[in-house]
């Protein structure tokens, strides 16, 4: 369970700047930073609430899976294309496979950005706020 402030409201989503929690000071991953996350706000929740947000794990399973997942596979993919091809084409296969690799993490890349895109509002469906606290 996290906890954060709601810093604005988007439609059925509310902005929520997120406090640290214990195992923050161990991570420094966010480097003091304040961090948002778009949330449903089916608490009913307004700006300057503290509220408390349960994320999906599945929905984080899934970014996970695109950002970091995706781009390897690519690069491996990409590695045996380039293979294949130099094969057929009787060329060399070190720069085929590196071309391949490059390739195919640029297209893994590309995807990454288009279902970012789309992944907004999933991503906030993800997270939501189930309650209210109170000061």
């Amino acid at each position: 369970m996290q906890i954060g402030i709601v810093d604005g409201l988007e439609g059925p989503y509310a902005r929520v700047r997120l406090s640290g929690h214990s195992s923050c000071s161990e991570c420094g991953a966010c480097s003091g930073k304040a961090t948002f996350v778009l949330a449903r706000n089916d608490a009913g929740a307004a700006p300057g609430d503290r509220v408390s947000l349960e994320s999906s794990p599945a929905g984080i399973l899934s970014v996970t899976l695109i950002i970091f997942v995706l781009p390897m596979l690519a690069i491996f993919a990409g590695i045996g294309a380039g293979l294949l091809a130099a094969r057929a084409l009787g060329v060399s296969s070190s720069p085929a496979a590196g071309i391949g690799a490059a390739v195919f993490f640029a297209l893994s890349l590309l995807a990454a950005v288009a279902y970012d895109r789309r992944a907004k509002t999933r991503a906030a469906a993800a997270v939501k706020i189930v309650g209210i606290l109170e000061e």
